[in-house]
């Protein structure tokens, strides 16, 4: 099996979580974006509480495993596995974890040697649904 490198880069911290009303545990709002030659292929997301897991199969190409959680100092921390299909079964190509403040934040993945593609991670608080 080879190993794929990859490089996070760019993480940057947005601010001011918002929280959905008349729910114990906020929701964050994960988008993962596959982008090739620098257009946007498919950008699933995955609405998920601290605690959660989920997955998201990007254009057939990628299947991203997610795991957020809480951690000290209001972090949360992201955790992914990367894989792509060969031979009928998924080949981890990247394990990157990432931690933001609670607020949110985007990195993005890069993956040499895979046609010059990207996977940008995002985490954002879910928009608060209001109740009349």
């Amino acid at each position: 099996m080879r190993s794929v490198a990859f490089l996070v880069i760019g993480t940057t911290v947005l601010s001011a979580p918002a929280f959905a009303q008349n729910s114990k545990a906020p929701k964050y709002v994960v988008v993962v974006a596959l982008s090739q030659a620098g257009q946007v292929v498919d950008a699933p997301s995955l609405t998920m509480s601290p605690g959660s897991a989920g997955y998201a199969q990007v254009d057939g190409r990628y299947r991203i495993d997610t795991r957020l959680t809480e951690g000290a100092g209001q972090r949360l921390t992201l955790e992914t596995t990367i894989a792509r299909p060969e031979a009928e079964q998924w080949i981890v190509v990247a394990r990157p974890m990432l931690t933001f403040n609670e607020g949110g934040g985007r990195a993005t993945v890069r993956l040499p040697g895979i046609g010059g593609e990207t996977v940008e991670l995002t985490i954002q608080p879910a928009p608060s649904h209001r109740t009349l």
